[in-house]
């Protein structure tokens, strides 16, 4: 690995936080800040272990153990960028725990928050690794800033860190659709990768892929293999392989018209697309799934895409769903709502996004 050390002048973004924070500076209009650190967080089973750059050197992160809250933001702002054309932003991300949130970057022509404009959004765990984000930038009317965001998740398993950020002049060599194709080689590599074409597809076999438990809900969606814990309702296996792993809801001990969310990460993708999945629905009392998209996380602004009521017999079946966007990014939400006893569960698995229409509608 070649030690990049970055001196850089006062509009400089570049920094791999050897020696300080650059010029990045903590935000007023945030919750709490971010730290830096050199090897383990404090908190057990998140956060990296070491640096990008080195493995013996620094980088920055949230802490998200006591006192802060879900919800709570932590912003790093860049010094005034005075460059014109396109860009290329490039930097190392750390997304290791069971309660990660989310990390977002903004581009603003001032250091005030109703000024951003968001480039760049992820949820959820991703292993504990580093990966590397490119993003491109145009700019042509005036000076900007950039500003790193991590939000703090429901408990102390949701440290987020940032390492060598660079900002070159020109487009990205690799335009990245799927963030998690360049991981760091000096990383366990017995860690397994990211399944899925993109940021969306999951067939759930080494997690959920960036699917976030919702905060909007009653109860969470539950990942498992084999058969569910209840009789006559429930997979026997899941759909991939027949042994690997699903998403499904359990209606025990929960009550009858109680629901559970699941949202993707954020779609930068425009035009006609097609969404398909598997659903088992099997089960006396089996009530609704319901597939809705939105502009956020909040479910005031959800469309709904899809919805099934009622038992589908004990078999796997597949739904597609054609809706187009042309607007701005977008979430899609999986909803499942529990029926009037324990012989409700319903389970999904095998989700992709596709560009173009559905083949068959």
């Amino acid at each position: 690995m070649t030690l990049r050390c970055y001196f850089p002048g006062p509009n400089s973004t570049d920094c791999d936080f050897e020696y300080g924070t650059c010029g990045w500076r903590q935000s007023y209009s945030d919750d709490f800040d971010w730290s830096r650190n050199s090897g383990n967080t404090s908190s057990f089973n998140t956060g990296p272990s070491r640096d990008h750059t080195t493995g013996y050197g620094y980088y920055m992160y949230i802490e998200t153990s006591y006192p802060r809250s879900p919800g709570q933001d932590a912003r790093l702002t860049s010094p005034a960028q005075y460059r014109y054309g396109p860009q290329c932003l490039t930097f190392w991300y750390h997304m290791y725990g069971n309660t990660i949130n989310s990390l977002n970057v903004y581009q603003s022509a001032s250091i005030t928050p109703s000024s951003y404009d968001l480039i760049f959004s992820l949820y959820g765990d991703r292993g504990n690794t580093w990966y590397e984000a490119q993003i491109n930038i145009d700019n042509y009317t005036q000076p900007f800033y950039i500003t790193i965001e991590g939000v703090h998740g429901r408990s102390y398993t949701g440290d987020i860190a940032i390492d060598d950020i660079v900002l070159s002049q020109g487009s990205c060599q690799q335009e990245v659709t799927d963030l998690f194709t360049t991981a760091d080689a000096n990383n366990d590599p017995t860690t397994p990768p990211y399944n899925g074409s993109s940021n969306f597809d999951c067939d759930f076999e080494y997690g959920t892929c960036g699917w976030q438990q919702s905060y909007y809900d009653d109860f969470d969606w539950s990942r498992n293999s084999g058969s569910t814990g209840s009789w006559f309702t429930g997979p026997s296996g899941d759909h991939t392989t027949g042994y690997g792993y699903y998403m499904y809801i359990d209606t025990f001990p929960h009550y009858d018209g109680q629901n559970a969310r699941l949202t993707s990460p954020a779609q930068y993708r425009y035009g006609p697309q097609c969404l398909t999945f598997w659903y088992h629905m099997h089960g006396r009392t089996i009530n609704s799934l319901n597939v809705y998209k939105s502009a956020s996380t909040t479910p005031s602004s959800n469309d709904t895409l899809f919805s099934l009521i009622g038992a589908s017999g004990n078999a796997w079946h597949e739904a597609q769903i054609p809706f187009d966007n042309y607007t701005q990014p977008f979430y899609i939400t999986m909803e499942g709502v529990c029926g009037s006893s324990t012989r409700g569960d319903i389970a999904i698995d095998d989700i992709r996004l596709y560009q173009g229409s559905c083949q068959q509608e």
